[in-house]
């Protein structure tokens, strides 16, 4: 049996190599068709840090780690100075820097929100991220990502480029997340969750259990004023 060889080694791949029809035994295997499937929190949203736990129970199906996707819907609120009652930002006044337009969230939050994320598979915990877990998406993206790829999914996970002071509330970066919650309106995040398993492309193997654990990073961490 031969391999395939590129012709130019710095050339990308052509082919989908997640079975690889060239390296395993001829079997009666094969993809038939592919599917997302939704998963919802085990427990309840209603606790401040976490954890929240997704899980997947095992069955017939092969699993691809790689197109694990977190999707968020937030919006931001404050205390009404009088009620002392949650309201939805609005308009504030320009002289005191209060309100919807000088107020900021946490760049790339689709992930950033996450302050660590762990794995298990049947049991065995196969990844845990520790506390840094925003950090290092910021780092792995700012290194790797060209900025073609930053305007596509990216942007979904509300990744804008800063200017030179991040924090300056008239930088295009700080008022481009920052209108995504203006008027007190709903913003909808869509994210690549990005893990040690998702950056392979293997599928796993049927009836894995596969359940992940994510804890929140503060309001503290995540807002901007």
């Amino acid at each position: 049996m031969t391999t395939l060889k590129k012709i130019d080694k710095d050339s990308s791949e052509g082919i989908d190599n997640r079975l690889s029809f060239f390296s395993i035994p001829s079997t009666n295997v094969g993809i038939i068709r592919s599917a997302y499937k939704e998963l919802l929190p085990l427990n309840a949203l209603n606790q401040s840090a976490g954890p929240f736990i997704f899980r997947y129970f095992g069955d017939s199906l092969y699993l691809d780690l790689s197109k694990t996707y977190f999707s968020l819907v937030l919006s931001l609120e404050r205390k009404h100075a009088t009620s002392d009652e949650w309201v939805p930002i609005s308009d504030g006044e320009a002289a005191e820097l209060k309100g919807d337009k000088f107020t900021g969230v946490a760049q790339y939050l689709g992930l950033t929100w996450i302050r660590r994320l762990t794995l298990s598979i049947n049991g065995v915990q196969c990844y845990d991220s520790g506390i840094h877990y925003a950090y290092r998406c910021i780092l792995l993206h700012e290194l790797g990502a060209s900025r073609e790829v930053s305007k596509g999914l990216y942007e979904a996970s509300l990744y804008y480029k800063d200017a030179a002071d991040k924090d300056a509330f008239d930088g295009n970066g700080f008022r481009s997340r920052a209108s995504r919650f203006a008027n007190g309106q709903t913003c909808r995040l869509f994210s690549h969750l990005d893990y040690d398993m998702a950056r392979q492309n293997q599928l796993l193997i049927p009836n894995s259990d596969v359940i992940w654990t994510i804890y929140k990073n503060s309001d503290e961490f995540l807002m901007g004023n």
